[in-house]
C-alpha cells in the first residue's frame, strides 16, 4: 500500500532526524521540532510533490531512572 510505504520512509526519516539532533547534542524541543518540520516537508515535496501541514511534537523526556509515586500522596485532579 503507498500510504504504509509513504509513512514507513517519513518514519524513517524522523527516526534519523531525531538521531542527528541527538548527537550534534541539540536537546531544545523547539529547535528539535523546527528541524524536523523542515526535513520532513521538504523530503514529501521533493519526493511525492506534496505540501503537508506539519505540526511535529517533540516531548521532552530524562534518561534518569524516575522514582515510583505513591498514589497517597498527589492532589485528586479536578
Amino acid at each position: 500500500d503507498a500510504s504504509k510505504d509513504m509513512m514507513r520512509q517519513v518514519t524513517e526519516l524522523v527516526d534519523n532526524v531525531m538521531l542527528d539532533l541527538s548527537g550534534q547534542g541539540e536537546n531544545d524541543p523547539y529547535r528539535m521540532a523546527q528541524s524536523l518540520r523542515r526535513k520532513v516537508g521538504k523530503f514529501v515535496k521533493d519526493k511525492w510533490k506534496r505540501e503537508p501541514f506539519i505540526v511535529p511534537t517533540v516531548v521532552p523526556m530524562t534518561s534518569e531512572i524516575v522514582e515510583e509515586l505513591d498514589p497517597d500522596d498527589h492532589v485528586p485532579s479536578l
